[in-house]
C-alpha cells in the first residue's frame, strides 16, 4: 500500500478524501498539522510516495524546503487557498513543486495529480533499487577482477589458494568457508584451506568422489546448493560431529579447467540466516574461470618443480635437491646447536641383478627398493636417489645412534624382502650403509657426504650387509 502526507487543515483533507474515495482503496492518507521529526524521517527513508501540502501561511513554506532537503525524489504536490493566492509566495520558493493545486477550482484534479506522482515516486524508487543493485555488482566485479589479477599473478599454489579464499570471503559474507582440492592419485578431496572451521581438525579429513555436498559437486560437475542440509541426503555429517560445527546451509561449487576438476569451493551458514540464493551462485561462479587457470598454472609449476628436483625412475629426490636440503639442516644445525645424520646406503651385488634379468627389471627392483624405503623412514628424513643403485638420506636433528638403529632396521628390512614376485621372479637383495653425523664426524656438507660414503665402503670392504658408523679416526683425513 501506498503512503500519502497530508500537512495541512482537516477540512481540506475532508475535501480531498471525498474525490479521492477510489484511490484511497490503494493508498493510505496521513494527516498532520505540520511537519514533525517523525515524519521527516519517514520522508527520508522514502516511506511515503508523495506529500500534499497545504498553504496557510507564508511562513509555512519553510516546511517545504525541508521536505525536499529530506528526500529530493517525493514528489510535493502544493495545494493553495484564495486566501493565500493573491501572494503568489510559493513563485518564489526555490522548492520544485510536483503540482499546484487552487482549491477548491482544482478540486477534482486530485485523483489525476495523485496517480502521476505515485507513479513518479515508483520511478524514482525503481532507479534508486536499480542503483544499490549496480553498485553493488560494481563492487563484487572489482573484487573479482583485482583478485583475478591476483591469483593469476602468482605460481605458488599456497598463494592462489589464499587469494581465492580472500575473494570468497568479502562475496559471500558466511559463518565458514573451504576449498578442497582433488588428490589424482587417491581420487579423492583434501581440505587445502578452510576459514570458519577448526583447520587442524577439519585437515584430517578426505572426501571420496560421491561422499558428501561437495563430493557429489566434484563427481557431478555441477554446481549445487542446499538450504536444509541435516534433511539432504547427500550431507555428510561426520565433519559436523568432529568439529562441533552446525551446518544449516551449502553453497557448493566445481572449479574446473578444460573438463578436469581441480578443486571445490564450499560455502556454509549465509551470515544473515538466509537461505543461500541463486544470485550467490552466481556471484561465486564469476570468479571460477581466473581461479581454474590460477590454480592449473600453480599445479604445472609445482609440477615442473618436482620434476628438477626428482628422480625419474623412483620418484625420490635427486641428488641436486639433496645437496641443497643437507646444506640448510647443517646452517640450521648450527644455529640451534643440533645435529644432522647422513646415511648412505648402496645395494649389494646389484650388477648381478641386471646381469641375471635385464636393465628393465633391474630398474623395477630399484622402484620397489624406494617404495621399502619412503614406508621405512620418518616424514622428516629425506631420501634420495645419489646415482645408479646408491641412495642417501638426510636426518635432521638426529644423532648417531638413533641414526645407526634406523639404517640397521631398514637393513633387515631388505634382507627379509623378497623382490620381483610381480614379476614373476623372487629375488633376495642387501645393501651395506655408512652412518655419519654433524658435527661430530665433519665440520660441513662434503665433509658429511665423504664421511657416511667411506664407512659404506668400509661395510662393502668387510662383507658387506652392514652398517658401519664413520670412525673419528677418519675425520682427520677428510679433504678440506
Amino acid at each position: 500500500m501506498e503512503h500519502i502526507l497530508f500537512i495541512g487543515q482537516e477540512s481540506t483533507l475532508r475535501m480531498i478524501k471525498q474525490v479521492s474515495t477510489q484511490a484511497a482503496q490503494s493508498r493510505s492518507i496521513v494527516h498532520t498539522r505540520m511537519l514533525t521529526e517523525k515524519q521527516s524521517k519517514r520522508i527520508e527513508i522514502g516511506y511515503f510516495a508523495t506529500v500534499l501540502f497545504e498553504v496557510i501561511s507564508p511562513t509555512r513554506l519553510n516546511e517545504c524546503n525541508q521536505i525536499q532537503q529530506a528526500n529530493p525524489n517525493v514528489p510535493i504536490i502544493l495545494i493553495t487557498t484564495p486566501a493565500i493566492r493573491s501572494l503568489r509566495v510559493w513563485h518564489s520558493s526555490m522548492v520544485d513543486f510536483f503540482d499546484v493545486l487552487h482549491f477548491p477550482e482544482h478540486q477534482e484534479r486530485v485523483p489525476l495529480v495523485l496517480d502521476r506522482a505515485c507513479q513518479i515516486h515508483h520511478h524514482y524508487r525503481k532507479m534508486d533499487q536499480y542503483r544499490v543493485k549496480m553498485l553493488d555488482r560494481l563492487d563484487q566485479l572489482s573484487i573479482i577482477i583485482e583478485t583475478g589479477r591476483t591469483v593469476t599473478s602468482t605460481l605458488h599454489l599456497d598463494e592462489v589458494v589464499n587469494s581465492i579464499m580472500d575473494m570468497i570471503t568479502d562475496l559471500i559474507k558466511a559463518e565458514a568457508w573451504s576449498l578442497l582440492m582433488l588428490d589424482e592419485k587417491s581420487h579423492e578431496l583434501y581440505f587445502k584451506d578452510a576459514r570458519g572451521l577448526k583447520r587442524k581438525k577439519i585437515k584430517q579429513f578426505r572426501l571420496k568422489m560421491g561422499q558428501g555436498v561437495a563430493g557429489w559437486v566434484a563427481q557431478q560437475k555441477k554446481p549445487l546448493i542446499v538450504n536444509d542440509a541435516q534433511h539432504d541426503e547427500r550431507f555428510y555429517r561426520g565433519i559436523d560431529i568432529q568439529t562441533r560445527f552446525v551446518t544449516r546451509s551449502i553453497l557448493c561449487a566445481p572449479i574446473i579447467f578444460k573438463g578436469k576438476l581441480l578443486a571445490v569451493i564450499e560455502i556454509l551458514n549465509r551470515l544473515d540466516n538466509e537461505p543461500f540464493r541463486k544470485k550467490d551462485l552466481s556471484t561465486i561462479s564469476s570468479l571460477l574461470d581466473s581461479a581454474a587457470i590460477a590454480l592449473e598454472n600453480a599445479n604445472l609449476f609445482n609440477q615442473a618443480e618436482e620434476l628438477a628436483v626428482t628422480d625419474d625412475l623412483t620418484s625420490l629426490y635427486n641428488a641436486r635437491f639433496l645437496n641443497q636440503v643437507l646444506e640448510a639442516e647443517i646452517t640450521r644445525a648450527q644455529r640451534y646447536k643440533s645435529q644432522v645424520s647422513f646415511i648412505f646406503m648402496d645395494i649389494d651385488y646389484f650388477k648381478l641383478v641386471n646381469d641375471n634379468f635385464g636393465h628393465m627389471i633391474g630398474r623395477e627392483a630399484l622402484k620397489e627398493v624406494a617404495e621399502l624405503m619412503k614406508s621405512h623412514f620418518r616424514e622428516t628424513d629425506l631420501i634420495a636417489r645419489y646415482g645408479g643403485d646408491e641412495f642417501v638420506l638426510v636426518l635432521p636433528e638426529t644423532g648417531t645412534q638413533e641414526t645407526f638403529q634406523l639404517a640397521e632396521s631398514m637393513r633387515r628390512k631388505l634382507a627379509e624382502h623378497v623382490f620381483l614376485e610381480n614379476t614373476g621372479n623372487k629375488v633376495h637383495l642387501t645393501a651395506s650403509f655408512g652412518v655419519a653425523t654433524f658435527p661430530i664426524h665433519a665440520k660441513n656438507k662434503d665433509e658429511l657426504i665423504l664421511m657416511a660414503d667411506k664407512a659404506m665402503f668400509q661395510a662393502k670392504g668387510e662383507c658387506r650387509n652392514m652398517v658401519y658408523i664413520a670412525s673419528r679416526e677418519d675425520v682427520s683425513e677428510t679433504v678440506d
